[in-house]
């Protein structure tokens, strides 16, 4: 596979991980009442798990639109031929695959803001390069049993996500819907 098509699958692959990421990210801006959060208010080692900002709405809402996104893309897979050369082993009609995809992504985000807790960042501040890849890593590691791929495969979507997530990033932030580039 050439590099161009390793990248457009990579893409591909990550879709429903990345609208799980975004929908669960703005779902409070459309059900500001159902915010409770991921961590119910519980604490370790003095200091919140999770923190507010990871919900069980957003877990909810993120993973049904990244099934939905998993779902809309199998629907044309089976329409558009091409699709198919950038569609990677196991992906296409694994509907455990569509809820694993963005689970994978938001744990991997909610993981990290744990992390993020025990080291007193505080929350909405920018954690290089972790913010950006954690929703990366963990859609290859909850991915790994479903979906056959190589370490070439792995470190090109870690690639690959970091500058997607930056790209949008910085474009929400020129069109100011977002205070931080990065």
């Amino acid at each position: 596979m050439n590099i161009s098509l390793a990248i457009l699958s990579i893409i591909w692959f990550l879709i429903p991980a990345g609208v799980a990421n975004m929908a669960a990210g703005v779902s409070g801006k459309f059900w500001p009442k159902f915010n409770l959060p991921l961590d119910f208010g519980y604490k370790f080692r003095n200091k919140r798990i999770f923190g507010d900002h990871k919900t069980v709405r957003g877990i909810l809402i993120g993973t049904i639109f990244g099934y939905v996104s998993y779902i809309f893309q199998n629907y044309l897979i089976s329409n558009v031929t091409i699709l198919k050369t950038i569609t990677i082993n196991n992906f296409e009609n694994n509907y455990i695959l569509g809820f694993v995809l963005p689970m994978g992504a938001l744990f991997g985000d909610a993981i990290k803001s744990f992390f993020k807790r025990q080291f007193n960042i505080v929350s909405g501040k920018s954690w290089f390069p972790f913010d950006q890849l954690d929703w990366v890593l963990g859609t290859l590691i909850a991915s790994f049993v479903f979906v056959r791929f190589d370490i070439f495969f792995a470190l090109l979507t870690i690639i690959v996500g970091l500058a997607l997530h930056i790209t949008i990033k910085v474009i929400g932030y020129t069109f100011r819907l977002q205070d931080e580039k990065f």
